[in-house]
């Protein structure tokens, strides 16, 4: 299958990864020093058995060809930018794996076929052209619009044994879940630069811990039993870890605390004290961090 992957970061060049050993992938950068680095030096994929480095094509953006499928890899505020891109090939099926969501919506202004995925992988971006894997699990997906059998079509040829694609038809469901485990282990790690795994064996974050998932269980509909034994689980996976928003603050990138934390702030019928808290820090952080100065 022709597919492409729009963003080549940790997650893109993860998906890269996996595909390329079996599809025709084609990457798509909006910088043009990463397009011409990935070209002539490719990417490493580091793991826990050492590293592999992979030389897939990369080209511009705005060269995005007709794809039998789309993989959208960029963070959220990056969505919104894409779509006059994707207008241009509306007959093109397009899966989206963005943390938060919101994305969803902006999906559903587009014409093409879409799917939405759910990424359980751990990646993170060590420099531009080398990740390190940090946890496997699998890609849920499932159709938000467009030609279903097209879709479950697209959904078998991604799935394999050693990278399984899954099949989901609650989606929201799972989609829910990632924002909620991401909304409890993001800021709290990020605030108090931490590993993952310190929000289970430190009181007082894991106690920051439970108040965030309760209320985020509650916006969100999910049980709070639930939502909390996915935390830990998660927390506990990936306690080595670094969490995405932890990094991006420490390289001076802005966060995605509006598409995880703000979302669950949006669907709220009730004042969330402990979340507005932690978006509060959080914007804070980046005015020092990632503007480089106060308000």
């Amino acid at each position: 299958m022709k597919v492409g992957i729009i963003g080549c970061g940790a997650t893109g060049l993860l998906m890269a990864s996996f595909l390329g050993r079996v599809h025709n992938v084609t990457l798509y950068a909006r910088r043009l020093e990463q397009v011409e680095d990935l070209n002539k030096n490719g990417f490493v994929l580091e793991t826990s058995a050492g590293s592999k480095v992979f030389h897939i094509p990369a080209k511009h953006i705005n060269e995005l060809e007709e794809e039998e499928l789309a993989i959208i890899c960029v963070k959220q505020p990056d969505v919104q930018p894409l779509l006059a891109n994707l207008k241009n090939h509306p007959a093109m099926p397009i899966l989206f794996l963005q943390n938060g969501m919101g994305h969803e919506r902006l999906a559903a202004s587009l014409p093409n076929p879409v799917l939405i995925g759910v990424n359980e992988h751990g990646v993170r971006l060590v420099s531009p052209n080398r990740i390190r894997y940090g946890g496997s699990g699998n890609i849920i997906i499932g159709p938000l619009q467009g030609d279903h059998d097209l879709l479950v079509k697209i959904s078998e040829a991604l799935d394999s044994q050693e990278h399984p694609f899954v099949l989901s038809d609650n989606i929201i469901y799972f989609q829910k879940m990632k924002l909620l485990v991401n909304a409890v282990i993001n800021p709290i790690t990020t605030l108090f630069r931490v590993n993952n795994g310190r929000i289970i064996d430190n009181t007082h974050l894991r106690e920051l811990a439970l108040k965030t998932s309760n209320e985020a269980s509650f916006a969100l509909g999910i049980d709070q039993e639930a939502a909390w034994q996915q935390c830990l689980l998660i927390a506990g996976r990936t306690a080595e870890n670094r969490s995405s928003m932890l990094q991006d603050m420490e390289a001076g990138r802005r966060t995605e605390i509006d598409s995880i934390l703000g979302y669950i702030i949006d669907v709220s019928d009730k004042e969330l004290v402990t979340i507005d808290f932690l978006i509060k820090c959080i914007k804070a952080l980046e005015t020092i961090h990632v503007q480089g100065e106060d308000e």
